[in-house]
């Protein structure tokens, strides 16, 4: 079989078309669910993803998520709120064996980062572990630090994959591009779209529809054992206003 996987920053379900004042900076889950039910991934790396906080309306996200795609979720807090939650989920149609969300480090004062990994049974296959992960954003002035920062991130999850004894799958919005060089400890691991992008540059952020995306730090990376068949990213409608990202896809062919 072949295997399809998906890698999306959802923004906690806030459009982004500021042409539209009806859609910019409105609340839609649904709207996320049906970006995903169209791609019809198997297995889902979310990002920016709320839990219980008032600003998506105290709605746990991950279930809701979840119960709409009919796929089992497991999920990463990293940011506490009064009330709720800030971090990762992953979502998946086949069972999802098991799941722990993993600290990154992070400097002082700065939001703290997590990698989620789930250990997911593939039919057929045996179980596969799969890695989603938010990398730590550079604010003015500081872009600096938010580098090193990565690199320490990137570093750890170097450090995961390599005692792993299942293939890996690793997605995530990393916040830097795959040739970076805080990006080097995963060098191990193949950039999907490197391997077999189809169509465009493969960017992802700053996108609406009057604005070009420029910078292709949402990616997904995978061990050798997988065939990387084609990787896109997802254009077309709801997607283009679902988010201030697109989504990355890509097939997969899983090993025996």
């Amino acid at each position: 079989m072949n295997l399809r996987v998906m890698t999306y920053n959802i923004r906690h379900g806030l459009g982004d078309h500021p042409e539209d004042p009806k859609l910019f900076g409105d609340y839609d889950l649904e709207r996320v669910g049906e970006v995903i039910r169209q791609a019809g991934p198997h297995i889902v790396a979310l990002q920016e993803v709320d839990r219980l906080q008032e600003r998506s309306l105290g709605v746990d996200q991950p279930q809701a998520l979840g119960a709409l795609l009919e796929m089992e979720h497991c999920f990463g807090a990293n940011v506490l709120f009064h009330p709720g939650e800030y971090g990762v989920a992953t979502l998946s149609k086949f069972p999802i064996t098991s799941c722990e969300n993993i600290p990154l480090p992070a400097g002082e004062g700065r939001e703290n980062r997590g990698v989620l990994k789930a250990s997911i049974h593939v039919p057929g296959h045996g179980n596969i572990t799969v890695l989603n992960t938010h990398l730590q954003v550079g604010q003015p002035g500081s872009e600096g630090a938010a580098v090193r920062e990565r690199r320490e991130q990137a570093s750890v999850i170097g450090d995961l994959v390599s005692n792993e004894n299942r293939p890996v799958i690793l997605m995530g919005d990393f916040n830097a591009e795959p040739g970076d060089p805080e990006m080097e400890p995963l060098a191990s691991l193949s950039d999907a779209w490197r391997v077999a992008g189809e169509g465009g540059t493969g960017c992802t952020i700053p996108f609406h529809p009057t604005l070009r995306p420029s910078l292709r730090i949402d990616a997904i990376y995978v061990s050798e054992v997988f065939r990387v068949i084609s990787s896109r990213v997802v254009l077309k409608h709801p997607a283009r206003f679902a988010s201030d990202h697109l989504p990355v896809v890509a097939d997969l062919g899983i090993p025996g």
